[in-house]
């Protein structure tokens, strides 16, 4: 992360005279700060202020400010502020979701808190619930903490003979206060500028420009003690005091070139009688009275110290190991036997028991035995190798029985390998298990942690690179691969013509996260029978994708949707397991990488825009640092979607103009025509509807010999057409263009119809056009208000029901006889 530029210390550079901020009043501190910063620090409140430089962006120039060192909120916590050696507040950048490059001009000073209270939280892969005592500004790099002391030298370049390294702001102040060349670090393991993997630029400045001879690195004094919680979570006890020595060799080699002696020290807190004091300010505070004779102890470095263990460890690291009883497990026991007693533990992944008769650590189980396991009858190993981005994935190959007892001697040691059933793939990302129900799971564990330390703006700004419009359904995607692994999700489809769009590094990226579990292949291995190699997957992911076999096409899409699969090893009968995989394919072919029909609702095709403005050559190893702050950002965010779908998503929020392209190019040649055929009909006469038969389409669409069964299947396959009234024979018309006589006699452009009779097949328009075409259409035709049914049939005149000979004479004799009667109404003298 970029920080605001520096002033040279050039005289043309030096901004206008400013007359410096008033002196800040006195103010009323509360009780913890008071008791820890002006009691236990022994800090007067005009030590706790320092004049500092700040940038004007706006004006170009620098102001002058007075501000605290320690400071306080207004929940009583201790807020600490660091500055840099030229005497700068320490600013950093907030990036913009919207865009990852950095803004400017979206500054926040750089602060941290103390709490007055540590806050707990639970340690997500030990379910352990655990305190943290401060909170670190997100979105900023670590910082040296350099006391005004060392500030004050540099700036005089006066000669500093020694230089002290201490984990801690509190307790470089201690020093500071009491007369030593201090500098606090965050934490035992942070050194290193993020950009350059450099000791901090500020610390090299300090020792060159004053001329230090010599570098102490000071811990507490529990630095070699085990954790207890080790212990009972039977957790390797070389872990916590192997730290210490990781980070006070980590400093020799940064410093290698510097030209300094490099000397460790802890202080000797079993050995001092007033309360043990573990940290530098405990000790000052503790022997108030010798605070000089402190001082002069640690720096005085040719005789032996009153107050801590103290060695060089410029040319013998091992000294380090025998100091902390690292030898062997014997010695680390022995100094550590007041703690573990006679319970098992593990030293160096090996577990021991101490024998009391025999005075020595027995061999519970080998460390080494972990590195084997069986599954049925064969057997296989760890191993550990590394990749591109330096991080080691852990994989098992196959290992032979005899090689093994070849290797490690000792008595039954086959016997201490873990045995399985067989195998299983079972994904999970939060409560990983090795073995379930005795079978061994090929699923790789999830090696990431959540941290709420930092921010994720880089990665969040990449996704709406990637996804655009759909920026919250991309995360939705992401969400769902770490949430619910077994999830089925549409086959996601990264293409453009042009390079540096992202498209590649959106996979590197998703395998950084996932590891193990997601593989990059090529276009011969989908179109291999072999896929021992990814079928145990969760992303499969595909560069420079070209599928053009329609079997491969095929696949592809049943595997998007199945739960299990054979899975296919040289040499091996197939296996079935549960499957999960999905598949992203990142190609320069837009229009034609695979094979699409417009029923195809399994992809969703992103067409990926080149990111703007300057290059950016370590996006990928940024986001690769963010990783941990991403994942507490998943775990707190609302999905903006629901499972409507087995894909989850429903299919009308992934149609995309990159998929109606590579649909249109996927056309046949035939249905190419007909498509062309129906779209000319559509827009140049308003129709709606088009009747057709394959005859019809031979003779005035192809006007080549076909055979009709081909046809009839590109009717129902490839543009779902349907019988018209289900096969009725239906007189129907054709339009097209003709010519006819205008008013001046010329020949000008008519429509004209032909007059079919046949059984024809119902072509709409809002089912034959593509999204584009049709949207097309609609703004010069307006929209279909429904889909046209098929015209009836009028109803046939009704016909006189049929009588039968004996109701026909019936009918007739009533009929006379009525005859009769009206005649002799008129006339009674008629005769009969």
């Amino acid at each position: 992360m970029t920080e605001p530029k520096k002033k040279t210390a050039k005289k043309a550079d030096k901004p206008k005279a400013k007359t410096p901020a008033k002196t800040t009043e006195k103010r009323e501190y509360g009780e913890y700060f008071k008791t820890r910063i002006f009691g236990e620090l022994g800090l007067t409140e005009s030590q706790n202020r320092i004049k500092l430089k700040i940038e004007d962006l706006e004006k170009g120039t620098d102001r002058l400010v007075e501000h605290e060192i320690f400071g306080e909120d207004e929940h009583g916590n201790i807020t600490i502020t660091p500055f840099d050696l030229d005497g700068y507040l320490i600013n950093y950048n907030s990036k913009d979701p919207e865009n990852f490059r950095y803004k400017s001009n979206n500054r926040k000073i750089h602060k941290l808190i103390r709490y007055k209270e540590p806050k707990s939280y639970e340690d997500k892969k030990t379910g352990e619930t655990r305190f943290k005592k401060y909170d670190f500004p997100k979105g900023a790099k670590t910082q040296p903490f350099l006391t005004p002391g060392i500030l004050e030298k540099w700036r005089k370049k006066q000669k500093i003979v020694t230089l002290v390294l201490i984990e801690g702001y509190f307790k470089a102040t201690a020093g500071d206060v009491n007369g030593l060349d201090i500098i606090g670090l965050s934490s035992i393991s942070h050194h290193t500028d993020k950009e350059n993997g450099m000791m901090y630029a500020d610390v090299l400045r300090v020792i060159k420009d004053c001329l230090v001879e010599n570098v102490i690195i000071l811990y507490d004094g529990d630095a070699r003690n085990i954790s207890t919680k080790d212990l009972e979570a039977a957790r390797d006890l070389r872990r916590r005091p192997y730290g210490f020595i990781a980070s006070a060799l980590k400093v020799r080699e940064l410093l290698k070139d510097a030209g300094v002696d490099v000397y460790y020290a802890e202080i000797d807190s079993r050995e001092l009688e007033k309360g043990h004091p573990k940290g530098l300010d405990d000790l000052y505070e503790a022997y108030r009275d010798e605070a000089n004779e402190i001082t002069k102890d640690l720096l005085s470095l040719s005789r032996r110290s009153s107050f801590f263990h103290r060695l060089s460890i410029r040319f013998d690291p091992s000294k380090l190991y025998k100091h902390f009883e690292m030898s062997n497990v014997g010695t680390f026991y022995n100094f550590h036997s007041e703690a573990i007693h006679n319970r098992k533990f593990i030293y160096s992944g090996t577990t021991y028991q101490y024998n009391e008769k025999s005075g020595e650590c027995e061999v519970k189980v080998p460390g080494r035995a972990k590195d084997y396991f069986r599954v049925a009858t064969d057997y296989y190993r760890w191993v550990s190798i590394p990749n591109k981005y330096k991080q080691r994935e852990r994989s098992f190959i196959k290992w032979t029985k005899t090689t093994i007892t070849d290797d490690h001697k000792e008595k039954g040691f086959i016997n201490f390998i873990p045995k399985y059933n067989t195998f299983c793939n079972v994904p999970d990302h939060t409560n990983f298990q090795q073995a379930v129900d005795n079978c061994f799971n090929v699923y790789a564990p999830f090696d990431h942690e959540e941290s709420e330390e930092g921010t994720c703006e880089v990665t969040l700004g990449f996704i709406k690179h990637i996804f655009q419009e759909h920026y919250e359904l991309g995360l939705d995607y992401v969400q769902l691969l770490y949430q619910r692994p077994t999830q089925i999700l549409p086959i996601l489809c990264l293409v453009s013509k042009e390079n540096k769009t992202g498209k590649s590094t959106f996979i590197k990226w998703l395998k950084a996260i996932f590891k193990q579990n997601c593989t990059i292949i090529g276009n011969a291995e989908l179109n291999s029978e072999f896929n021992a190699g990814w079928s145990t997957k969760l992303i499969v992911g595909c560069e420079e994708t070209l599928v053009d076999k329609k079997p491969t096409i095929e696949k592809i899409k049943a595997l998007s949707t199945a739960d299990r699969v054979n899975m296919n090893r040289k040499g091996k009968d197939h296996e079935e397991i549960e499957f999960f995989a999905k598949f992203i394919l990142a190609s320069n072919k837009e229009n034609n990488f695979i094979y699409a029909t417009k029923s195809d609702i399994r992809y969703w095709v992103r067409k990926v825009p080149v990111i703007a403005g300057e290059e950016r050559v370590n996006l990928l190893e940024e986001m690769i640092e963010e990783i941990p702050a991403f994942l507490y950002f998943l775990n707190r965010r609302k999905m903006s979607t629901e499972n409507k779908t087995r894909m989850w998503f429903k299919e009308d929020l992934l149609r995309t103009e990159a998929l109606e392209k590579l649909v249109r190019n996927s056309r046949t040649g035939i249905e190419k025509e007909l498509y062309e055929f129906l779209k000319d009909i559509y827009f140049d006469f308003g129709e709606k509807e088009v009747l057709l038969t394959p005859k019809d389409i031979l003779e005035k669409v192809l006007k080549r010999k076909t055979d009709t069964s081909y046809i009839r299947d590109i009717i129902r396959t490839d543009m779902k057409a349907e019988k018209y009234m289900e096969g009725k024979v239906k007189t129907y018309k054709i339009p097209y263009w003709g010519t006819t006589i205008g008013l001046e006699g010329d020949e000008v452009s008519a429509r004209k119809e032909y007059t079919q009779t046949g059984r024809p097949y119902l072509f709409l328009v809002e089912k034959v056009l593509d999204k584009i075409d049709y949207e097309s259409w609609k703004s010069i035709h307006g929209t279909p208000q429904t889909e046209t049914e098929p015209e009836p049939e009028p109803e046939p005149a009704p016909q006189p029901k049929q009588k039968t000979i004996d109701e026909g004479i019936a009918g007739a004799e009533a009929e006379r006889r009525q005859k009769l009667k009206q005649k002799l109404k008129n006339d009674p003298d008629a005769p009969f």
